[in-house]
């Protein structure tokens, strides 16, 4: 990208998808992922501009997607990968920044939510639909912010319970799936020996992962098959949330 920075790519490369313009759109996305392969926003990008979808959704059916793609946090995971699976029904457009000031949108709008159902972005339009994932009580509040939308999706029956207990009639669950292009059987190479069992546990180190459960679970493995092992990407980028 000798003529044009990443960023400048990307900005540009934005403009063109809101404006149907998805060929050149696509082209951008993939100057960007010449340089930086596997980029969250060019790879989402991507898949937005109709790369590898077939048909191509129509630029007429158009969702806006209020949340931003990215990588090593829940909801950029999230996002991204929401963002490509919509890609391949409707024409996604992502607000430029958190802080896009975009408030109305003459379509329907997707809105990922925070605490008690609530939501960072001011977005709204013909129809509105949300996302939650949430671990704990639902506060007092989020009865009001739920009715914001048609339909507010959660993660699962745990948080559909709890939207339930607040007085949220309007909650379905939603459940995240698996990418089989990520998590797929594959040979068993450098195993000690061909009776080993591993056994993955991912997700960030703290309380609510419930990583002390998972150990003393794999210690009940270990009675029985002793040469299994635990695999475990459990880094955690905010010790506050330790506890």
């Amino acid at each position: 990208m000798s003529t044009i920075t990443v960023e400048q790519a990307l900005q540009l490369a934005r403009s063109f998808r809101q404006t149907g313009q998805l060929p050149a759109a696509e082209a951008l996305y993939r100057r960007v992922l010449a340089v930086l392969p596997g980029h969250a926003e060019a790879l989402a990008g991507l898949a937005s501009a109709g790369a590898g979808a077939s048909p191509r959704p129509k630029v007429g059916r158009q969702l806006y997607y209020a949340g931003l793609p990215g990588e090593g946090s829940g909801w950029g995971v999230c996002n991204t990968q929401l963002i490509r699976e919509l890609s391949k029904r409707v024409f996604v457009v992502t607000p430029r920044s958190l802080n896009d000031p975009t408030r109305f949108s003459d379509g329907p709008v997707f809105v990922p939510l925070g605490y008690d159902c609530s939501s960072s972005s001011p977005v709204r339009g013909t129809r509105n639909f949300a996302y939650a994932f949430f671990e704990s009580e639902l506060g007092p509040g989020a009865a009001r912010n739920a009715g914001q939308y048609e339909v507010v999706f959660c993660g699962s029956t745990w948080c559909l319970e709890r939207m339930r207990d607040r007085g949220i009639a309007n909650g379905k669950v939603l459940f995240q799936g698996v990418d089989h292009g990520v998590f797929h059987p594959v040979a068993k190479v450098g195993r000690q020996s061909k009776n080993e069992i591993r056994v993955f546990s991912g997700g960030k180190f703290e309380f609510r992962k419930g990583q002390d459960i998972v150990i003393a679970a794999f210690r009940g493995l270990l009675e029985n098959y002793p040469h299994a092992r635990l695999v475990c990407v459990w880094h955690n980028l905010w010790p506050i949330l330790l506890g």
